[in-house]
């Protein structure tokens, strides 16, 4: 899925997408459970530290 398809499944801009990719921008909760949705995944997988 291209961002433009993920921020129109979200309800947001592809611009907006990237910005929080690149932690340019700070989603608030209610976002962050919207992205999760879309993404198949939970709102805690999101938040924590990535391994490596």
């Amino acid at each position: 899925m291209t961002q433009a398809q993920f921020a129109d499944r979200v309800g947001s801009t592809a611009a907006y997408v990237s910005q929080v990719e690149r932690g340019q921008a700070n989603p608030t909760l209610d976002v962050m459970a919207k992205f999760a949705a879309v993404a198949g995944m939970e709102v805690w997988d999101m938040l924590r530290p990535s391994k490596g």
